[in-house]
């Protein structure tokens, strides 16, 4: 299982998901490696395809592609594909769920901004929540998380939201977008990467909201934060420093590159960790 080759792709291009899924066992491992898979073969398409029409091509290919996931042709390119299909006649996964991240990546490869912050929501509710949704059906017993849905937002949307603010520099240097803005003159600035107090407003209220629900998510998982299945949610609480800082700061995503020092990064988690606590008591 540890020669898979979804699992090397998954260490050197998501690496966020990749590190916590050491303690997973196989059976269940296998699955999870290939949501994150195909999530990735969908993220890549609108950033290495630079003609729109095509990408529209390949996103649409594979709409049709989970459409008939169960037949034995989807395997030879994708092998990953049989795993998904035999979760799909499981009735672990739906296939509807499966072409959310299909039909998410469309607004990527269209290039429109997001034309209000539900829109924006709605596109991470579609990707990283959606795909930490699927992720925790995976696991054979409900481990007495609940509410699956609702603990995949706690987590997923944090994780979601951090890509989002990580990525505003480079994909502004594309004349890409990432992030809803209120004014065509904050957009402007954006592709000059310049920034202005609109847009720290919003990038300051997307870190903030981000963290609460890290807290939330935290307060309802307490019993099972030791169990196999918290893997799949701990990713979004690897960015908690980052997070706090930009919410501090959020001049930094304008940076080439984000570098948080080792001192802040362990002090930004302690100080969430015991906020975290203290709000508890």
């Amino acid at each position: 299982m540890k020669n898979l080759i979804w699992l090397k792709t998954l260490k050197k291009f998501d690496a966020e998901r990749y590190i916590p899924m050491a303690r997973i066992e196989e059976s269940v491992l296998e699955k999870v490696a290939a949501l994150y898979v195909l999530n990735l073969e969908l993220a890549n398409i609108p950033w290495k395809t630079a003609d729109k029409n095509i990408a529209m091509l390949k996103l649409k290919w594979w709409e049709e592609c989970i459409d008939t996931i169960e037949l034995d042709l989807r395997y030879k390119a994708h092998p990953f594909l049989k795993v998904l299909a035999e979760m799909v006649k499981e009735k672990k996964l739906e296939k509807n769920d499966l072409k959310k991240l299909v039909n998410a990546r469309y607004t990527n490869a269209c290039n429109e901004p997001f034309l209000s912050v539900d829109q924006q929501t709605d596109y991470i509710e579609q990707t990283a929540v959606n795909l930490t949704f699927m992720a925790l059906n995976c696991f054979s017993s409900d481990e007495e998380v609940g509410d699956k849905y609702r603990i995949a937002k706690y987590f997923g949307m944090p994780f979601g939201t951090a890509r989002l603010l990580l990525g505003i520099r480079a994909l502004a240097e594309r004349g890409l977008y990432s992030l809803f803005l209120e004014k065509k003159t904050d957009y402007d600035d954006l592709f000059s990467l310049k920034i202005n107090d609109n847009i720290r407003k919003r990038i300051r209220a997307e870190a903030d909201m981000a963290l609460k629900f890290l807290k939330i998510g935290i307060e309802e998982t307490y019993k099972f934060r030791k169990r196999e299945i918290f893997s799949v949610l701990k990713p979004g609480l690897g960015y908690i420093p980052l997070l706090i800082s930009i919410r501090k700061s959020p001049d930094i995503v304008f940076q080439k590159k984000i570098n948080l020092n080792l001192y802040d990064k362990i002090i930004n988690q302690i100080i969430f960790f015991l906020q975290n606590i203290n709000n508890d008591r």
